[in-house]
């Protein structure tokens, strides 16, 4: 890929990140509802984090929220319908392009999941075994299983769609991290083996 759409794509995918922490962020307040629609038109299969909107637990916020995403989101699918005849043209075409044929020329790959979470998901592991969780943990627990449950039910695997797994899987871990001793000197060990890692995948020095 070229360095230009590299970093094209990775500041749409920290965009999308960014959109998702806010909506998190403020989960409680209907405005959640529009960083949810922004984070859906930065990245269309981000659709199943509406979601997390249900943590809100009150019928009439759940309704406000969708109905501020619709707000947010209905310039655009007016845009769609002037420009190119249909509300959802834009969706097809980037599952079509970006989906589909994307999947065909980069594969999912083992390491993938190691490049995307380091050595997080031992410690996200460790902390999730506890069993003693706040809204913030479990608004994290559930992201995790929403884009893993994604990937597993997406007949075409896309290995940059585990990028939004980084983000749960970083706070889960840290919160796994503090439970054992000497977390400082744990935490630069595994930064040490996975840059060793990313190296060694980089340089196609493992299959």
């Amino acid at each position: 890929m070229p360095p230009a759409l590299t970093k094209f794509v990775l500041s749409i995918a920290n965009a999308f990140l960014s959109f998702l922490t806010l909506m998190l962020a403020e989960i409680h307040r209907p405005r959640a509802g529009a960083w949810f629609g922004l984070a859906f038109l930065t990245r269309y299969t981000g659709a199943l984090f509406v979601l997390l909107i249900l943590f809100q637990k009150n019928v009439k916020k759940i309704v406000k929220s969708l109905f501020i995403s619709g707000l947010v989101v209905l310039p655009w699918l007016i845009f769609n319908y002037i420009v190119l005849g249909h509300p959802f043209a834009s969706m097809a075409d980037s599952y079509a392009l970006d989906v589909v044929e994307r999947g065909l020329t980069t594969p999912f790959k083992p390491q993938d999941l190691f490049l995307m979470t380091g050595l997080g998901i031992p410690f996200a592991l460790l902390y999730v075994k506890e069993m003693d969780f706040d809204l913030t943990d479990a608004l994290m627990i559930f992201t995790s299983l929403i884009i893993v449950s994604r990937q597993l039910t997406t007949k075409v695997k896309v290995r940059r769609y585990l990028y939004d797994l980084s983000l749960p899987i970083a706070f889960l871990a840290v919160k796994g991290l503090n439970l054992l001793e000497n977390p400082e000197r744990i935490f630069y060990i595994i930064l040490g083996v996975y840059l060793i890692g990313v190296v060694l995948i980089r340089y196609r020095l493992v299959p």
